[in-house]
């Protein structure tokens, strides 16, 4: 929709003392004399934001406006219609484009007596003002609060979700940044908006724009904050292979920026972690594009699997809003246990004499998946097959499920899915042979890799 402001033209309020703009001046170019008082007395409203659409009505002293005289605001100002209410009176719809330059700009108006203007007379602002808590520099996370300056245009602020079960979903409010910039958008009231920028590593430094769009699909309003962010260059802090380094936090909600190159392909563990107990550390694991659109994980202790030696880059966040404390980032090879393929249970990994504990398994994607087999003996008939798993990472969320000899024949699965690592016993054993367990990741997500598991027979 858009939003007009309809405005009365009292004009003692611009001649009022102390005013700081220039008086008018006439230019003649040809034509009818003007006056030698004629003038621009009043442009009312004298100012008006970005992206909106208002009338503004312009009155003259000494002057003779007839239906064939123009208003001119600049470049980025379209006059869309114009009344000529009298002599010393013209009314202007005026749209203003959201590229338009902020500041003060003169106001002219041309007839056949030539060219009137009002300097300084008329200013454009943004409706958006930016509060901005954290690291602003290239690959970072801006804790950003919008603030609407525009009162008659409140955000829209329908949403889905519930909040608990379901996080809150604006539907009606979207973001769009200068390259490099994105948003994520956490909260909205009438006149503001909680957002998480994400500045990515190859955004170009320097003065960057962040704009609010409100309002259902088709009828939406901006709210453009030219130059609104300040982005600084930065350089990622290198990681060795098996080394640990350390950074200092200095703000709340600041960001550290690391990049490490494995050795080669394998599955790699990072940690995090803080000096101080009050931290939350946590890692944005970004690949070697260095942008958040293609973010590979947000966790503590996060696991990657490298095909390759291209770079990876983390982002050190810490949301508790704690600062003034050094964090450690460290990145090592991990020795995997897992013998691929064993994918199907034709090709299932042996898990060896029970009871078995095989650490560091691997779910390499949220499509893979892991068969271990193992040998029921004479004698097992009627005993239950017990299996759990373990961090790992913290985040891994498996299924397992027993099978029968057969491959197809269930002994009572799958798990429960009640949390992230499994406790399940299977149904009881009806002959010796090779059974298999199978495992695979939550429908729920998929962050984590590294599982433990463990395998025991047991009588009910």
């Amino acid at each position: 929709m858009r939003h007009r402001f309809a405005l009365a033209a009292p004009l003692l309020a611009m001649l009022s003392m102390g005013c700081t703009e220039e008086p008018a001046t006439t230019t003649t170019s040809g034509g009818q004399e003007p006056s030698l008082d004629a003038s621009i007395s009043a442009v009312i409203p004298n100012k008006v934001f970005l992206a909106r659409t208002l009338d503004v009505t312009v009155s003259g002293f000494g002057t003779n406006w007839t239906d064939a005289t123009k208003v001119e605001f600049g470049a980025g100002v379209v006059v869309s219609s114009q009344t000529v209410a009298s002599p010393t009176a013209i009314v202007a719809t005026i749209e203003v484009g959201e590229e338009a330059l902020l500041g003060a700009r003169d106001v002219n108006v041309v007839d056949s007596a030539g060219t009137t203007t009002y300097k300084n007379a008329f200013k454009i602002e943004s409706p958006l003002d930016l509060a901005v808590t954290g690291t602003s520099a290239q690959g970072s996370i801006l804790v950003t609060k919008a603030k609407q300056l525009d009162l008659s245009t409140p955000f829209d602020t329908t949403s889905t979700g519930d909040g608990f079960f379901e996080p809150f979903v604006y539907t009606n409010i979207n973001v769009a940044g200068s390259p490099g910039i994105n948003a994520q958008v956490e909260g909205v009231e009438m006149y503001s908006a909680d957002l998480l920028v994400l500045v990515d590593i190859d955004a170009p430094a320097g003065k960057s724009d962040l704009t609010v769009h409100s309002g259902p699909l088709g009828d939406t309003l901006a709210s453009p904050a030219p130059d609104g962010l300040d982005i600084a260059a930065r350089m990622p802090e290198p990681l060795s292979e098996g080394a640990s380094v350390k950074g200092k936090v200095e703000e709340p909600l600041g960001t550290l920026l690391f990049s490490f190159a494995p050795s080669g392909p394998g599955l790699y563990a990072v940690t995090a972690s803080a000096s101080s107990q009050d931290a939350n550390p946590n890692l944005v694991v970004l690949p070697k594009s260095g942008k958040f659109a293609e973010m590979m994980d947000f966790s503590g202790n996060p696991s990657i699997l490298a095909t390759n030696t291209d770079p990876f880059y983390f982002v050190y966040w810490d949301n508790s809003g704690t600062s003034s404390y050094f964090a450690t980032v460290k990145a090592e090879k991990v020795v995997t246990a897992d013998v691929d393929p064993n994918d199907t249970c034709a090709m299932a990994q042996p898990a060896g004499a029970l009871p078995a504990n095989i650490k560091n398994l691997f779910l390499s994607s949220k499509e893979d998946v892991d068969w271990i087999s193992f040998d029921a003996m004479p004698g097992d008939e009627g005993k239950i097959v017990h299996v759990t798993t373990a961090a790992g990472d913290v985040k891994t969320d498996t299924i397992v499920e027993v099978f029968a000899s057969n491959c197809t024949t269930s002994l009572g699965g799958p798990s429960s899915d009640g949390d992230y690592h499994e406790d399940h016993k299977s149904a009881a054993i009806a002959a010796p042979g090779k059974h298999f367990v199978k495992v695979t990741n939550s429908s729920i997500g998929y962050t984590g890799k590294l599982y433990d598991l463990s395998i025991a027979l047991e009588t009910p």
